[in-house]
């Protein structure tokens, strides 16, 4: 693999991980809100 390939692999990743931190906390918020009208 050469430079370019890992650069544009760096800022898929740096792109991506922001959105799957979002995904994460909506994934939990929607959990937590159905444990609560379970209650």
């Amino acid at each position: 693999m050469n430079n370019h390939q890992n650069t544009t692999l760096h800022q898929l990743g740096s792109l991506l991980k922001p959105a799957e931190v979002l995904l994460g906390l909506a994934l939990i918020k929607t959990s937590i809100w159905q444990n609560l009208s379970f209650c």
